[in-house]
């Protein structure tokens, strides 16, 4: 089922590296993946250009039936686990990969301490998807960085998250850097990057729409290249360029951190709205969804921007 998963996100994305993003994938893997599953196939699913791909006579056939099965499966799943709690209400909750792993098992613990008779299905997904299932009401509630626009959707801010730069600790322009006396952490004026290179997620990341608001805050204008969220801390690790970087990146990734540091955007920071999101068809909020917001709201309390 899992490679049946892997053709159907790279028939929807029409890249092999958006795909592996969605996925949380390396992209060399994905291509491998898909190298040798039309080799075993016999036939070539995807037609492959210079800026993506497309479906073949024979993909045009084989992606809607590996929708369907992939449909099939997860319907089948999901009533088998609501019959293996017959006794228990279950409820979906879902965030990114990153910040996943570090809410997940905390808010599990504190919730089934209140709340034995209510099973939480957790999910770890991309931004996009879980929007989307939002608004589907196919997930109760998420854990999402705003703006959510979508009218089908009520969000609650329940903590404001940091957003550092990040540079090689052997970068030059750390000579520019200051420490803030009330907090102890570097800052950096970002003007004072304008000519450095960044290293920019695709513009589908709602990082990146946080990294334009703040290049038109400041009014700097910098080059900048185009990399994979993964890649992007590689580039910054060996003085490629400079990258954006949430605090749940920081905590949860920590790729390549012994290489670099973390600077706050100014002496004070900058700072984006994380929200608890959840469908608008809840006239009155159920107890157990009020208990995860207080939870997550406990858990992620920091100081406002």
């Amino acid at each position: 089922m899992k490679s049946l998963r892997y053709i159907v996100a790279i028939a929807d994305e029409k890249s092999i590296t958006k795909a592996a993003e969605r996925l949380f994938v390396a992209q060399p893997s994905l291509s491998q993946f898909l190298q040798k599953y039309e080799s075993d196939l016999g036939c070539r699913i995807f037609q492959r250009y210079s800026k993506g791909v497309c479906l073949t006579g024979a993909g045009e056939k084989f992606v809607p039936k590996a929708r369907k099965l992939v449909e099939m499966y997860d319907q089948m799943v999901k009533e088998m686990r609501l019959m293996c709690k017959t006794q228990k209400k279950m409820i979906s909750f879902a965030t990114s990969i990153f910040r996943g792993e570090i809410i997940i098992p905390e808010l599990l613990q504190r919730f089934y301490s209140k709340n034995s008779n209510i099973v939480i299905d957790c999910h770890e997904i991309h931004p996009k998807e879980i929007e989307r299932q939002l608004a589907k009401g196919e997930i109760d509630i998420a854990l999402v960085v705003a703006p959510v626009d979508n009218p089908n959707i009520c969000c609650q801010v329940v903590a404001h998250e940091e957003v550092y730069l990040a540079v090689s600790k052997s970068h030059p322009i750390l000579e520019k850097a200051r420490v803030n006396p009330d907090t102890n952490k570097k800052w950096i004026d970002i003007r004072d990057m304008a000519s450095e290179k960044f290293i920019l997620l695709e513009n589908e990341w709602r990082l990146r729409a946080f990294s334009d608001r703040i290049f038109a805050k400041y009014g700097i204008h910098p080059s900048f290249e185009i990399a994979s969220l993964r890649t992007t801390f590689g580039f910054a690790a060996e003085s490629l360029g400079v990258i954006f970087c949430p605090q749940v990146y920081i905590v949860g990734v920590g790729m390549h951190s012994d290489k670099l540091q973390y600077l706050s955007i100014g002496p004070n920071g900058e700072y984006r709205d994380l929200l608890l999101a959840y469908s608008n068809r809840y006239e009155v909020l159920p107890a157990y969804i009020k208990d995860i917001v207080e939870i997550v709201t406990t858990m992620l309390r920091c100081p406002a921007s």
